[in-house]
């Protein structure tokens, strides 16, 4: 079917050059496709980093050649039928499409690969929180003239449904009043969850006792965090300290959804597997959402970068098409094929020595070796994108029945 479409396409480009060929100048080819082309590429630049600091930014990286085809790949996706096919997945609430100069580096690793240098910095910073709430831990024992925060427990529930959090924490923090305690921990670690204090609520919700009414809930929220964090595999360890029946299919999820952003499938396989959407219907719309994005990525891993480039060889568009970027295909082939109609206009009226021919052909030239080129890296592109978005959504599902089991 798109192999017709784009037939279609073609015929009707050299049938409107052939009609147009030989009537005034004012209303040549030449002019209705350059003010076509100006609609299509006027306006603002649809990347957060715009494409003129990109393209500097790539020749300080890559050097002037290699800049040029990114620049000119880039410029082919960026107008308003190249960004139509996004329709918000993957831009950000300025609608604003974020690519890093890495989208278009050669990479040897497997696609959905992770990086591990980040996920290390974040794993030190909760081991430095657990450090010094170890610390803290140590001088609460040893005071044994204050009281237990039991005690005080209602009013600090008050506080929270009051949302009054400052309060809370000078209570559970500042005031340095309470005998260490399970309650104590989880009510400190409960209110840096609220304040978006990651790392510090998850060294307390790791101090909480395993015989503690707070453990089921303190653990489940440690491993969404960590996984928030980037600590798939410390998420995995605590995990696997749950053996209870309970919060099995939860256990399956969270597991799951680690397993997919360690782009480990067959360990996703292994914990699917033993989904029960029965059993656990109250789970059934994260494990169906967890199932779709495995399919999907691993459709998408499937794509093969050099069949891409070979196909944008034969036809402009064509390898975008097929690494699933249907509208940055179809502007790549309107604005090659315009470009070459204009080159054929000018060969044949003005001949190969003029300015115009040898300007357009050049242009021709460079739109169809970045086409190529884009369309090697486009699989690689989306691959980014998809792993974007998915992980936002996967942390999302892992932490999304938490407040359903656990109000």
């Amino acid at each position: 079917m798109k192999s017709k479409f784009f037939l279609f396409l073609l015929l009707l480009s050299m049938a409107v050059f052939v009609a147009t060929a030989q009537k005034p100048a004012e209303e040549t080819l030449w002019a209705r496709s350059m003010g076509s082309l100006h609609q299509q590429l006027a306006g603002e630049c649809y990347f957060d980093v715009p494409c003129h600091v990109y393209f500097v930014e790539a020749c300080r990286e890559f050097g002037l050649p290699k800049a040029s085809l990114i620049a000119m790949d880039r410029r082919l996706r960026c107008s308003r039928i190249g960004m139509a096919g996004l329709n918000g997945t993957f831009l950000d609430e300025n609608g604003h499409l974020h690519e890093s100069l890495e989208a278009y580096r050669y990479r040897k690793t497997k696609p959905f690969d992770t990086p591990v240098a980040s996920m290390q910095l974040e794993y030190n910073s909760v081991l430095t929180a657990n450090q010094t709430d170890g610390e803290s831990h140590a001088f609460a024992q040893s005071d044994s003239i204050r009281k237990y925060i039991s005690e005080d427990y209602d009013f600090a529930n008050y506080l929270l449904s009051l949302n009054l959090r400052s309060d809370l924490d000078y209570l559970l923090h500042a005031s340095s009043y309470y005998q260490a305690s399970d309650t104590l921990y989880f009510l400190q670690a409960w209110s840096e969850y609220l304040q978006q204090q990651l790392p510090q609520a998850v060294a307390h919700f790791s101090l909480i006792d395993s015989s503690s009414v707070f453990w089921e809930k303190s653990l489940f929220h440690q491993v969404a965090l960590l996984a928030h964090l980037g600590c798939y595999q410390q998420a995995e360890e605590r995990l696997n300290d749950y053996m209870a029946d309970e919060h099995e299919q939860l256990k399956h999820l969270q597991l799951a959804g680690l397993a997919l952003l360690r782009n480990d499938m067959s360990a996703y396989q292994q914990q699917a597997a033993a989904f029960d959407l029965q059993q656990a219907h109250y789970l059934r719309s994260e494990q169906l959402s967890l199932q779709t994005m495995f399919e999907e990525r691993q459709a998408l891993a499937r794509k093969n970068p050099y069949l891409a480039a070979t196909l944008s060889a034969v036809l402009p568009g064509a390898g975008k098409i097929y690494a699933g970027n249907l509208s940055e295909g179809v502007m790549s082939f309107v604005i090659t094929g315009a470009l070459a109609a204009i080159t054929a206009e000018h060969w044949v009226k003005k001949g190969p020595q003029d300015w115009r021919s040898i300007t357009f052909a050049s242009l021709t030239g460079l739109s169809y070796i970045s086409n190529v080129f884009g369309s090697y890296f486009s699989v690689q592109i989306l691959q980014d994108h998809v792993l974007q978005q998915q992980t936002q959504a996967i942390l999302y599902h892992i932490h999304l029945p938490l407040d359903r089991l656990f109000r």
